[in-house]
């Protein structure tokens, strides 16, 4: 299954965390690269002397990295990923998992791949549905700029001006609109 780098970067909790991964790409950290089914694992050079030890299956959208990061996906995970999208970063594919791949993936991938196995499509992919989300913002947004409109002419017209029907019409409008956000 291919990805798309707005699913990959759907997956990151931060923006930092993807500028982050992408710098770790493009400075060729990744010193090696696997991939079997759906989880692709890499070696990736971090600042000690000691590579992390990153996995992800994109089959449950799981991590695992020996990093200290407390992110979820860390910027390694993130860089695994991103690394499908590189041209100059070699794919190996492996028929074997190592060892420290092997036991997280059964522990917590294998289970669940075969239970959810009819299930797993480009579907499953996390794929925010951008539009969607700016068109709510866009709303709300719009909503808050007529509030506070409101709140300006009355503050110019005074408190009393409450009893009049219209402005409390225009409040309880402008009430009702922000319940859905």
């Amino acid at each position: 299954m291919s990805l798309s780098r707005e699913q990959i970067i759907t997956f990151s909790p931060d923006a930092a965390s993807t500028k982050a991964a992408d710098k770790i790409v493009s400075a060729q950290k990744i010193k090696k690269y696997y991939s079997k089914e759906s989880i692709y694992w890499a070696e990736i050079q971090g600042s000690g002397s000691k590579s992390y030890q990153t996995m992800v299956s994109i089959a449950t959208w799981k991590s695992k990295c020996n990093c200290p990061s407390r992110k979820f996906p860390c910027k390694h995970a993130l860089a695994t990923l991103l690394a499908t999208l590189e041209e100059n970063i070699e794919e190996n594919k492996s028929d074997n998992f190592p060892e420290w791949v092997e036991s997280w993936a059964n522990k917590n991938i294998k289970k669940k791949e075969t239970q959810n196995q009819d299930k797993t499509t480009e579907a499953n992919i996390p794929t925010k549905t951008i539009i969607e989300d700016k068109e709510k913002w866009d709303l709300a947004n719009k909503a808050s700029s007529e509030i506070l409109i409101w709140l300006s002419d009355l503050i110019s017209e005074g408190v009393l001006s409450l009893k009049n029907h219209q402005t409390l019409l225009t409040l309880d409008n402008l009430k009702k609109r922000m319940v859905d956000f």
